[in-house]
C-alpha cells in the first residue's frame, strides 16, 4: 500500500475554522451546544455531564454537522471527536 501526504484543508468540503474562542456557559432556551475539548469523552462521544451552549447568532459562525471531525488545536494534544449525531452543535 502506498500512502500519500495531504493537508486536511484539501479534504474538507467547507473551509476549516479554528473554533469560536468563547467562554463555556449555558445560554438558556434555544441555545446551541458548544463543544469544548473538555466535553470530549471519546472519539465519538461527548460527556453528558458537561454542557455549555451559545446563542444561535454566535453559534452560527462555527456549526458542526454529522460527520464533522473536530481536532484540538491547543491544550490536550491528540484529542479528536467525530460528530456522529444530528444534535445541533458548534
Amino acid at each position: 500500500m502506498n500512502w500519500r501526504e495531504t493537508r486536511l484543508k484539501h479534504l474538507a468540503a467547507v473551509p476549516i475554522t479554528n473554533g469560536l474562542g468563547e467562554q463555556g456557559r449555558d445560554a438558556g432556551a434555544g441555545s446551541i451546544r458548544y463543544i469544548r475539548t473538555t466535553d470530549i469523552a471519546g472519539p465519538r462521544r461527548l460527556d453528558p455531564t458537561k454542557w455549555a451552549s451559545l446563542p444561535p447568532d454566535v453559534a452560527c459562525r462555527a456549526t458542526v454537522a454529522r460527520g464533522d471531525l473536530l481536532i484540538c488545536a491547543a491544550g490536550s494534544l491528540g484529542v479528536t471527536y467525530l460528530h456522529d449525531s444530528d444534535e445541533p452543535a458548534c
